[in-house]
């Protein structure tokens, strides 16, 4: 009674609702159809590691019928599932990592996205995902251990989603070199998060190599390189990278105070991450010394 009375009052002035697995397991259906059923003016859903029973969809459709923002990670969604719970027309941020099952039927409904997240997602069609990029306007996406898609779809993203701001991608054994090298060109990339294996040496080149090219455009605002690590391809093109905001070298492989003296962002670092690395107290302290701008919480 206490769960149906807040969602009375409260549901139809809700427009961000979070929920995960853990707390939610061992409520009743009947009460978690209730929560929807009260919750009509959702913009933004988060809802990790857990699936919304069949019997409940209509109700849970009601309550999507006005988001523009959904975070579904690990829910075990399927394309026909996840058509039927959204509004793909109007979905405009929608991260679906760790949900092995989909096959990219609903990518073309997808009318007005501007991120998406498919990281994980194993089964997704190359095919579908090819015409899904044609016709996308798409400024932020993720691919991340998505081997197909990487080994099969890099040229296809370097030409059509210019409007691309954000990658984040892994993998780089997946694919030839030339193939990652054409995403250097993306002519608004502003973000990239990176993701490699320690174990391969042509991965780590590969990398290197990359990361290199896009420096040259001078670009990026944020670069992830965490779990990465620093060759001489790569210390080049943290040379180059005069416009960084945020920069994150969480348990990077040779990365030391030396490194740091390489940095050229120093009039724009924000945030620093170096975690996990042979940086001293002191090389620390000289950076956050010439990065006016730097957050040193």
């Amino acid at each position: 009674m206490e769960v149906k009375e807040i969602a009375r009052r409260v549901g139809s002035n809700v427009k961000t609702l979070t929920a995960t697995r853990h707390p939610l397991w061992m409520i009743r259906e009947d009460v978690f159809k209730l929560i929807f059923v009260h919750c009509k003016n959702l913009r933004k859903i988060i809802l990790d590691d857990f699936s919304i029973p069949s019997s409940i969809i209509s109700d849970v459709t009601i309550a999507f019928k006005n988001l523009t923002v959904a975070v579904l990670t690990n829910c075990n969604l399927t394309d026909d599932t996840l058509m039927a719970l959204l509004p793909m027309k109007q979905i405009e941020v929608l991260n679906l990592s760790y949900n092995f099952c989909l096959k990219g039927t609903f990518l073309v409904k997808l009318e007005k996205i501007r991120e998406i997240d498919l990281s994980h997602c194993h089964k997704i069609d190359v095919q579908m995902f090819k015409d899904f990029c044609v016709n996308s306007q798409l400024q932020s996406l993720n691919i991340s251990k998505n081997k197909n898609i990487i080994k099969n779809c890099l040229d296809t993203i370097a030409k059509n989603l210019t409007n691309l701001e954000s990658l984040a991608i892994s993998d780089f054994f997946q694919a030839d070199e030339n193939s990652y090298l054409v995403l250097a060109d993306l002519p608004n990339m502003k973000r990239l998060d990176l993701y490699t294996y320690l174990e391969h040496s042509e991965e780590i080149n590969l990398l290197g190599k990359f990361l290199l090219a896009v420096s040259a455009h001078n670009r990026l605002e944020h670069l992830d390189i965490s779990e990465s690590n620093i060759t001489d391809d790569v210390k080049a093109a943290l040379a180059n990278l005069k416009n960084l905001k945020i920069l994150k070298m969480v348990d990077v492989s040779h990365l030391n105070d030396r490194t740091l003296t390489r940095l050229s962002c120093f009039n724009t670092l924000q945030e620093l991450y170096v975690s996990r690395s042979n940086i001293s107290a002191s090389g620390l302290i000289r950076v956050i010394k010439h990065s006016p701008l730097i957050n040193e919480a």
